[in-house]
């Protein structure tokens, strides 16, 4: 596990040349005051992008969530991840996650969390044991 967390970490990027997911994908960024910590936020980022498909949308999870981006191409959806900022609040995490789950309700799809989990994860494993089919739930863990 930590060798993947440091492989993360020094940020190796392959590039390919596969076809993006037809499924929709729910990107929901942490933009905690935690996330300000060295390079995180923008780290952050980064590797929520190589989890965009043909169709997305952003969740900022911040004391409430904000919708960044809904129902977007790639193109836009990287567009909105280059120019979000973190906030000086808390990460509702469970709330974000749970408008991620209303936004996928319709035909399902993958969601991704990118959070260093500092606020929790009790209200995060429930929603992940009781995530509806057909939906994925990827928890990407920042330090």
């Amino acid at each position: 596990m930590l060798i993947l967390l440091s492989t993360a970490a020094a940020a190796p990027f392959y590039t390919s040349q596969e076809d993006l997911s037809d499924e929709h994908t729910v990107i929901i960024i942490d933009a905690s005051a935690s996330m300000q910590s060295g390079n995180r936020f923008d780290d952050a980022t980064r590797l929520a992008e190589g989890y965009l498909s043909k169709k997305n949308s952003v969740i900022l999870a911040k004391s409430s969530p904000e919708i960044v981006v809904e129902n977007t191409g790639s193109s836009q959806a990287s567009d909105a991840l280059e120019n979000v900022e973190p906030s000086d609040t808390i990460a509702d995490l469970s709330g974000a996650m749970s408008e991620g789950m209303r936004l996928l309700s319709q035909r399902g799809g993958t969601m991704v969390v990118v959070s260093d989990f500092a606020a929790g994860k009790e209200k995060i494993r429930y929603l992940q044991n009781n995530l509806p089919s057909p939906m994925e739930l990827t928890l990407l863990l920042l330090m």
